[in-house]
């Protein structure tokens, strides 16, 4: 489960990031107040992904926490490219 809760965690502070770099990946650009939010999101979901793969241990917990984090990537990369505003 913790895998799981991290995983999840990491695919929104990626979702995140990729919204606060709109021209980078294709999307559409977002206001001021949403921005702010999103930045917020993206640092307290990646530390909360620590905080939770951490309690099964020190070693342990900073493999699933490194772990996921590619993972999550992959995830996030594939729906960015099915949302891309420039595609045919």
């Amino acid at each position: 489960m913790t895998i799981l809760a991290s995983l999840l965690l990491w695919v929104v502070c990626l979702s995140c990031h990729a919204g606060l770099q709109p021209v980078r990946y294709g999307l559409p650009l977002s206001s001021a107040p949403y921005r702010t939010g999103m930045w917020a999101v993206r640092l307290i979901t990646s530390l909360m992904a620590l905080v939770i793969t951490l309690r099964d241990g020190t070693i342990i917990g900073m493999v699933e926490w490194c772990m996921t984090f590619p993972v999550a990537g992959v995830i996030v990369a594939v729906c960015v490219a099915g949302l891309r505003r420039d595609r045919p």
